[in-house]
């Protein structure tokens, strides 16, 4: 079976930059508001100290999902610039191919 697949490495390589970006906003963002994200409690008594706990714990976990998900993101990236320098590869391989 043969495929016809146009690849544009410029507007790869853009890609992977706003890619890049997107995760660097985030990872600054984060931290950036990090510390809002730990709750105080109210008062010593039990309720007020056991809702500033469970506050927390919700936004222990968020900045977790948070940075798996800014994780993924560079994952992908990092995908995308192997692919572009396999088939930068590639066609430079043909390149040579075809010089007399």
């Amino acid at each position: 079976m043969t495929s016809n697949l146009s690849v544009d490495p410029d507007q790869l390589t853009s890609a992977i930059s706003r890619l890049d970006s997107i995760a660097s906003t985030l990872e600054k963002t984060l931290g950036s508001h990090k510390s809002a994200l730990s709750v105080v409690p109210g008062g010593s008594d039990e309720v007020s100290v056991a809702a500033a706990k469970s506050f927390t714990a919700s936004a222990e976990h968020f900045e977790s999902e948070f940075t798996h998900g800014v994780g993924a993101i560079r994952d992908v990236a990092g995908a995308l610039r192997d692919q572009l320098a396999a088939l930068t590869a590639h066609d430079q391989g043909l390149a040579g191919d075809l010089k007399v």
